[in-house]
């Protein structure tokens, strides 16, 4: 018998099995590594007051552009337009500024008809533009520290030193400009009352989005949207990624998938988003929040169309409540990173103001553990 061929030919064996077992492996690490690439980039944003990129805003803000990003939907773009035409007239040295994100909400009734545009305009413009701060003697100034007060209303910086709210008429205006800063607070309420009332559309626009992306990403996708609808009771998100040309588009799929699987894999394995056997309930989720993730990165359907790529998922009740406790929980650690090194507040301080009798400071007051929170199975809790 040959001896070195047969160990030839088991060392080759072994190697391709290996290699074969590899490869979810190394994409894995390399998806692992492409995000926390983008979460380290912006965190570093975040604590150095840059801003995410942005594009000129006379590009942006021009009818041209909008046609191409609401074009699909011609009343929204109609009502869009109107509102735009609006806010430049009472401000036209908007087209000086960069815009890094566009985001669009309003209602849709049953029978399509639209009501209630607000255009949020976030970047860099102008001395003197109507920015959304922390209102002075409003609601969230009552609920926290004038020290962290104050530095709530530095808590768009990193996405843009302005933001502008655009909307037919100052009844639409004023409220969204509450729910905004509620939302960086990390006070979900306004949110919830304003979704139970009607389900919320809305469309984000990102016209320069690479700091948003892994570095490989970048050289390939133009603009970055995202469209969708959220209620009490299910929801629905679509991500459009508008690439350079259609080989991009092709590499970016492949790219996208592989984030999608490696997500999906570290919700189940890592963060307990499986279901086990429980001795007094049965079979439950180890941690309802990882279960829901993956659930709805499990039903992500992901298409290309030249050099376009949607990547939509719906998902029900238990993931929006993910959603609204993913916001909370956003709102409340920025407000703490923000009186630590804003306001130089002690970070025992800081807990202590956030704290409401014995609750967490990392939740709000009315914060209720598991996924029937804040919407219930039948009614708002």
């Amino acid at each position: 018998m040959n001896y070195s061929r047969l160990l030839f030919i088991i060392v080759c064996a072994l190697t391709a099995t290996f290699a074969v077992m590899a490869v979810p492996g190394y994409k894995a690490a390399k998806t692992f590594k492409d995000f926390s690439e983008v979460k380290n980039h912006l965190r570093y944003q975040i604590e150095t007051g840059e801003t995410i990129a942005a594009a000129p805003a006379d590009a942006t803000l021009s009818t041209a552009y909008l046609e191409i990003i609401f074009g699909e939907n011609p009343e929204l773009l109609d009502q869009l337009l109107v509102v735009v035409d609006k806010g430049m007239e009472e401000t036209p040295d908007m087209n000086l500024g960069q815009v890094a994100a566009i985001i669009v909400t309003y209602r849709q009734d049953d029978a399509g008809q639209i009501s209630e545009v607000v255009a949020h305009i976030i970047g860099e413009f102008p001395l003197g533009r109507r920015r959304v701060n922390m209102h002075k003697g409003g609601y969230m100034e009552n609920r926290m520290d004038q020290n962290l007060w104050q530095a709530k209303k530095s808590v768009v910086s990193f996405v843009g030193r302005d933001i502008v709210v655009w909307a037919a008429d100052e009844t639409t205006e004023r409220p969204k400009q509450e729910l905004v800063e509620a939302i960086f607070a990390g006070e979900i309420s306004y949110l919830v009352r304003d979704i139970a009332e009607e389900p919320l559309h809305y469309t984000a626009v990102f016209p320069n989005p690479r700091d948003l992306v892994p570095m490989r990403m970048r050289p390939h996708i133009r603009a970055v949207l995202y469209n969708g609808v959220i209620s009490p009771q299910e929801g629905e998100m679509e991500m459009i990624a508008l690439c350079n040309d259609e080989r991009s588009a092709g590499r970016l799929v492949d790219m996208f998938q592989d984030a999608v699987d490696s997500a999906e894999s570290a919700l189940r394995t890592r963060f307990g988003g499986e279901i086990v056997e429980t001795a007094w309930r049965g079979d439950q989720p180890e941690v309802w929040w990882a279960y829901e993730l993956a659930e709805t990165l499990d039903k992500i359907k992901l298409d290309q169309s030249e050099s376009t790529i949607r990547l939509s998922v719906d998902y029900e009740r238990e993931m929006v409540n993910a959603i609204m406790k993913i916001i909370e929980r956003f709102g409340r650690d920025y407000t703490a990173i923000l009186g630590v090194q804003d306001q130089k507040v002690a970070p025992q301080d800081v807990r202590d103001f956030m704290k409401d009798g014995n609750f967490n400071p990392r939740w709000t007051p009315d914060h209720v553990t598991g996924p029937d929170w804040p919407f219930g199975p039948t009614s708002l809790k």
